[in-house]
């Protein structure tokens, strides 16, 4: 019998915990929670993001090894080359070994906003602390288990799914493959050309592949994705038109049927799906997990299987921003 789709779903880490009213761990609870809810809903394995959009958030490894042992849930962490230096990188990764935990999704990630911490006073650094591009941690990654871990780590990828010149990212994408990357997971896909692009990818790559899915929330959420705020983002304005003049309630609904609109769009390219919670409605993508688990339906014949086999281990104010680690490549 073949398996299902895969289903994993992207929560962002906390970046505080004294406004969460609940204490020390309020915010970490959010997390267990969730991942459990979305468990519950069908998900096959949680990821974390690591400080997306550059901004300083709870450590991604950390948080992934306490959804693990908290909730049961498989957690994946997101590696960036941005923030870690290589000694770092290499240190967190020890740290999942010994935790049991051994996925990650290996990302160049967003540089961080211009503030004086950053140094020089208005300046962001010239570069990555680590120098790496995510091909290069993906390399390190599969070099180091040589002789370092208990097992080998598999190391998934980004793939912009919405880059202007595609061949180019396809290209790296084949280099990332070439370093060790085992699957990817896209961007999210809202416009003809990204459906295009999951299909080339599929065809070329040879890769597991999840499609990246996005809820949008509300009209401002809408506007703001539709004026290309986020690199590697792109909604068409007919979308934003859509929840025009919607109640929360009416936007909730009109989420989560495109969502699972566009998911199942992208469905006979892909082997499953990367849900990104945004503002951290998981009452949102809970539903849209339910909905895409509910359908039942296999990846197609022949694709090759997922290098992760899931293992069950025993709110944030909306803005017009989505804070989505954007996978940079």
């Amino acid at each position: 019998m073949r398996e299902k789709r895969f289903i994993a779903v992207e929560l962002d880490p906390p970046e505080r915990n004294a406004a969460s009213g609940g204490g020390p761990a309020g915010a970490g609870r959010f997390l267990v929670d969730g991942a459990r809810e979305l468990a519950r809903a069908g998900a096959d394995a949680i990821t974390v993001a690591d400080n997306p959009a550059g901004r300083v958030r709870a450590d991604s490894a950390i948080m992934a090894c306490k959804i693990a042992r908290e909730a049961g849930v498989l957690a994946i962490p997101h590696i960036t080359c941005r923030d870690r230096s290589r000694e770092a990188i290499k240190s967190a990764l020890l740290g999942l070994d010994a935790e049991g935990l051994h996925t990650v999704l290996a990302v160049t990630g967003d540089r961080p906003p211009r503030t004086p911490e950053a140094g020089e006073p208005g300046r962001a650094p010239a570069r990555f602390m680590s120098g790496w591009s995510s091909e290069r941690l993906a390399a390190a990654v599969a070099a180091w288990g040589m002789d370092s871990f208990s097992v080998p780590f598999r190391v998934w990828g980004a793939l912009n799914v919405n880059a202007r010149n595609f061949g180019a990212e396809l290209a790296r994408a084949r280099r990332k493959a070439a370093a060790g990357v085992s699957a990817f997971l896209t961007q999210p896909a809202f416009t003809d050309a990204a459906f295009k692009n999951i299909a080339l990818a599929r065809s070329e790559l040879g890769a597991p592949i999840l499609g990246g899915v996005l809820p949008v929330v509300s009209e401002r959420n809408a506007e703001f994705l539709a004026r290309g705020e986020i690199p590697g983002i792109a909604i068409g304005e007919s979308v934003a038109r859509r929840f025009a003049g919607r109640s929360r309630e009416e936007a909730t609904d009109l989420s989560v049927e495109l969502a699972l609109s566009l998911a199942r769009r992208m469905e006979s390219a892909t082997d499953g799906w990367y849900v990104i919670t945004p503002f951290a409605r998981v009452d949102i993508v809970a539903r849209v997990v339910r909905g895409l688990a509910a359908d039942g339906r296999p990846a197609e014949r022949g694709s090759p299987p997922l290098p992760n086999r899931v293992q069950r281990l025993a709110d944030e104010p909306e803005d017009a921003v989505v804070e989505v680690d954007v996978l940079r490549a």
